[in-house]
């Protein structure tokens, strides 16, 4: 079933597609543009602008854009997402083409604009929802080359996988270097809680013998005070140092 139109409608779509000079996209008009076009005047009345507004808003495949204050601007015909890409990227190099194409500003992209973003594009990250078969079919169309869209797609496969083996490699790389420093962090910080005994050195925080007696610690810090047979309580492990070096001391 075919959507019924007006001759204001039907006006619109033959006035938007008239203003296409060879961009590989539907460019976008004025809506001051578009009212000459549909009522072929040189001057577009302010009531003439509001209709052409009006009925552009019941139609599917007109869509409008807006300045940055949010005011409207033009419309355009619909787009699919190959040429949405192309639109987006291609104003990020070439200026004029941001412009609305009934304007003196405006100025059509090149050949060369159009073929430098679709090879950055195609090389970049993030490709996006685009179907590379299709959008190499655009390029080949308004360049003139001659990719093969089943090739150029392969290649991106391949360099997608590429990037993920390598991305794999590095996290490997940093989670080793990250274990190598936490082992090393951790030594040093052993070595700095040895403590010495006599001709021992131990760590207090993970020793379980005392190396000097080789009795069981019972907790963090030295061992206490043990009562001995004559009902003395003997220290094992104080440590007195003279002239002639470090000895144990028994109390």
């Amino acid at each position: 079933m075919s959507r019924r139109t007006t001759p204001v409608q039907d006006a619109i779509r033959r006035t938007l597609k008239n203003a296409r000079r060879g961009e590989p996209y539907p460019p976008a008009v004025s809506w001051e543009g578009i009212a000459k076009g549909v009522y072929r005047t040189s001057y577009a009345f302010a009531d003439q602008i509001r209709n052409v507004q009006r009925a552009a808003d019941r139609m599917y495949d007109v869509h409008g854009v807006y300045f940055t204050n949010g005011r409207k601007a033009g419309a355009h015909l619909s787009m699919n997402m190959e040429e949405r890409w192309l639109k987006t990227r291609v104003a990020t190099t070439c200026l004029a083409c941001r412009y609305l194409s009934d304007t003196s500003s405006y100025a059509p992209p090149s050949k060369k604009d159009v073929l430098e973003v679709f090879v950055e594009g195609i090389r970049a990250d993030v490709l996006g929802m685009v179907d590379l078969r299709k959008l190499t079919k655009i390029v080949n169309q308004f360049c003139g080359t001659s990719f093969d869209p089943s090739e150029v797609s392969w290649w991106r496969q391949g360099l997608v996988n590429d990037r993920a083996v390598q991305r794999r490699e590095a996290v490997a790389a940093v989670h080793a270097a990250v274990v190598r420093l936490t082992r090393h962090r951790e030594r040093l910080e052993r070595e700095a809680r040895m403590i010495t005994v006599g001709p021992f050195r131990f760590d207090p925080d993970t020793a379980k013998v005392c190396p000097a007696c080789h009795q069981d610690r019972p907790g963090r810090g030295f061992p206490q005070q043990q009562q001995g047979a004559a009902g003395q309580a003997i220290t094992p492990l104080l440590v007195a140092g003279d002239r002639e070096g470090e000895r144990h001391a028994v109390r």
